[in-house]
């Protein structure tokens, strides 16, 4: 029974994020790693499962918060990002379950980059974003982390 419980769910095709997006990227970004990576692979994932491509959305999504946040892109390039992941969502499944096995799914893909994202901090980062004001300062990854975590803690 257990196993059963622990196990998670795979997708309707049985194919992974990580399955098909090459970590090809290198910029001292996690997440530009994420979502250049995942931009190289966009086709592919767009021949693939609905549930892939929700996936897909949500990691994708996940990315351009951080990268905001971060102040590596603008808000236009946050806003398009944003826009993107609601036509993903339309157009695939609807129920609560099939999203959260998306987002299950992009967290564990994401996790392939580094342990430390989880769907405390990916949820964390949506909070902020919601009211932040960008500034000129770039954080790195770790001063980001740091940041959005003792956000949460506070």
């Amino acid at each position: 029974m257990f196993n059963k419980l622990l196990k998670p769910k795979r997708n309707d095709s049985g194919v992974r994020l990580a399955d098909i997006v090459s970590k090809s990227n290198h910029t001292g970004y996690i997440f530009a790693d994420v979502m250049n990576d995942l931009g190289e692979s966009v086709e592919i994932i767009m021949e693939n499962a609905k549930s892939l491509q929700m996936a897909y959305g949500y990691a994708r999504r996940s990315a351009a918060t951080a990268l905001y946040l971060q102040g590596i892109i603008d808000s236009d390039v946050y806003d398009h990002n944003l826009a993107f992941f609601k036509a993903i969502q339309v157009q695939t499944g609807h129920t609560v379950e099939f999203q959260e096995q998306a987002f299950t799914d992009a967290i564990e893909f994401m996790q392939t980059y580094n342990p430390i994202i989880t769907r405390l901090l990916v949820k964390q980062m949506g909070a902020i974003s919601t009211n932040f004001t960008q500034t000129q300062d770039q954080l790195s990854d770790s001063e980001f982390i740091e940041i959005v975590m003792n956000a949460y803690t506070n």
